[in-house]
């Protein structure tokens, strides 16, 4: 029995990895033993080559580069392993933008500190 590892990386750099999530269906010669996002399980398996096996992963990505890797034991012989359909999505990153009035109220402050330095110093 020998193990192989098939793996990818995808990057999710200017996403919101926690909104990500990959779907497709697999199969493998003899056995698909699992699906890792990142080294974590995702408790996929298959069966075998003869059907291919749904897999849906919605947890466990990272922002930046992420690892897809199916892990497949074989018993011998020539082996195989097939992805098929895969598709993935994800939300793009909402980067925070502080609100017009919070910057009116910053503003008017800034002028409110020069203006009474500026009445300050005509006192003198």
């Amino acid at each position: 029995h020998v193990t192989r590892s098939f793996q990818t990386t995808f990057d999710l750099t200017g996403l919101d990895e926690t909104t990500a999530s990959l779907a497709g269906q697999w199969a493998a010669d003899n056995t698909g033993l699992d699906i890792l996002i990142n080294g974590a399980s995702t408790g996929n398996t298959c069966g075998g080559f003869s059907t291919l096996c749904n897999f849906n992963i919605a947890s466990g990505f990272i922002a930046g580069i992420n690892t897809l890797e199916f892990q497949v034991q074989d018993v011998g012989g020539i082996s195989g392993f097939l992805v098929s359909s895969i598709s993935g999505t994800a939300d793009e990153s909402v980067t925070e933008v502080p609100e017009p009035g919070l910057i009116a109220i910053f503003a008017l402050g800034l002028a409110g500190l020069g203006f009474g330095r500026w009445a300050h110093n005509r006192r003198i």
